[in-house]
């Protein structure tokens, strides 16, 4: 499984701040430029397995959003950097799990938390997920909108 490297995913955040600041859920931000974090394996694979649970409960699939996904990472990260493990103050529901293991471990973890189970089928159509992995340990978010 492929794992984000800690020094190269914050340098590579430096690069983007200013373009997160202008954009928003929804709103474009540049796939190519962000492919390092929207096209990772893992991210897709997480995205997988919601729409899969969110099918079950007959709701519609959440598309990945860039901007959603960088605030899920940029969380992920600072978890994994500080040691704290909370919930953001970013304004939309969010889910974290903190374990190591994989996405299905996440996804399973979201499904047994009831109050995280229920942003998962929250009536949203966009989601970003961020992950990262710091000494042994997995820090997991989830922003829907």
């Amino acid at each position: 499984m492929c794992r984000f490297s800690l020094p190269l995913v914050l340098t590579l955040m430096l690069s983007f701040s200013s373009c997160l600041a202008e954009a928003g859920p929804g709103e474009y931000v540049s796939p190519e430029e962000h492919a390092w974090v929207t096209e990772h394996p893992v991210i897709h694979k997480l995205l997988d397995l919601t729409n899969k649970h969110r099918a079950k409960y007959n709701r519609a699939p959440v598309e990945l959003d860039p901007y959603l996904t960088l605030k899920a990472q940029q969380h992920a990260e600072w978890m994994a950097k500080t040691g704290y493990y909370q919930h953001s103050r970013f304004g939309y529901p969010e889910i974290i799990f903190y374990s190591p293991g994989s996405a299905e471990n996440a996804v399973n973890g979201w499904i047994r938390s009831p109050a995280h189970h229920g942003i998962m089928l929250k009536r949203a159509n966009y989601v970003g997920f961020g992950y990262m992995l710091i000494n042994g340990r997995d820090y997991w978010v989830g922003i829907f909108y």
